[in-house]
């Protein structure tokens, strides 16, 4: 009677076994062909566009939120794109910028952040803003499960790759829509009046306090090791790497700009720190945030970029 017991017990676990892993492969074909025609939203969309379309463009734009927001691709040029996503970091882009075509050239611009470059907790979360393309783009599969942050069951179950981005599949798939063709990849931001007093009500009372500014600051290992990466990659595939940081409100720790500038004349690389660059001339309409311009700001500093193109000498 036991050994039945066991037999019946081991029938059922393989039966359920085999249920899960057939109702994983469905689901993951489901949700795998509605992805792939998806070009709308940031978490899958975005990379389908990058993806599909990166060796039209001659000038690329990465990085997070503030080159999302801030870069207005179209009026820089027809093929410029900006491939920014909101809440990514160095890690992140520094992928998106190793599927790039290997052979052809192009001028990168890559966003960096010195206030970011110095957290010494950033691990390289923000690699699991792929896990959609696991099990697609081998490189994003080799980075993920590099970073130690992949689900143990990823590999064996293909729908995992959706967790977190399963709603925003479905939703973009009924609405349909490609709208970082239509802007080549910028996402503006746009601020009413109201909001505008608020901004204007939140600032004076961060300028009222003490600022706290981090001391005996360092550049962070994922970050040092991030930009050694791209500095090879970009020799290796005859890309011009252009490192820049684009505008906050205000900025009044210099620690880290003065370190991080310090680090990228070290190894050699062109970088621009724009933080303070509506210091002389600012105004609140310009702004979403303490961090992010709004569409107004966007436009200006769009034109900075026009200037500092023409000035490099790149073709577009």
């Amino acid at each position: 009677m036991h050994r039945k017991h066991v037999i019946y017990v081991l029938k059922m676990t393989l039966a359920c076994l085999v249920c899960i892993f057939l109702l994983d492969r469905l689901v993951y074909a489901v949700l795998s062909r509605l992805s792939d025609n998806v070009y709308s939203g940031q978490s899958v969309g975005k990379l389908n566009y990058f993806m599909n379309n990166n060796e039209n463009f001659d000038i690329v734009f990465l990085g997070n939120s503030r080159v999302s927001r801030h870069i207005i691709a179209k009026d820089i040029g027809a093929k410029t794109l900006n491939a920014g996503v909101d809440g990514t970091y160095i890690f992140y882009s520094t992928i998106l910028f190793d599927l790039l075509p290997h052979d052809l050239p192009q001028t990168i611009f890559f966003h960096v952040d010195p206030s970011l470059a110095i957290d010494s907790t950033y691990a390289g979360a923000d690699v699991m803003f792929l896990q959609a393309f696991y099990h697609k783009i081998d490189e994003v599969a080799s980075r993920i499960d590099e970073s130690g942050m992949r689900n143990s069951f990823n590999p064996y179950l293909k729908s995992i790759d959706y967790n977190g981005s399963f709603l925003a599949v479905i939703t973009n798939s009924v609405i349909s829509r490609n709208s970082f063709e239509k802007n080549a990849g910028y996402e503006p931001n746009y601020i009413t009046p109201k909001q505008q007093k608020q901004l204007k009500r939140q600032i004076e009372k961060f300028y009222q306090t003490e600022e706290q500014c981090s001391v005996n600051v360092q550049i962070s290992p994922l970050y040092k090791e991030s930009l050694v990466k791209l500095k090879t990659l970009a020799a290796e595939r005859n890309k011009r790497l252009i490192f820049f940081t684009s505008p906050r409100f205000g900025d009044r720790c210099k620690n880290d700009n003065i370190l991080f500038r310090q680090y990228m004349d070290s190894l050699q690389l062109t970088y621009i720190d724009d933080t303070d660059y509506f210091a002389e001339n600012n105004k609140f309409e310009y702004w979403k945030d303490y961090v992010h311009m709004a569409d107004d700001g966007a436009r200006l500093y769009t034109e900075r970029i026009n200037r500092i193109i023409d000035s490099l000498g790149i073709a577009r």
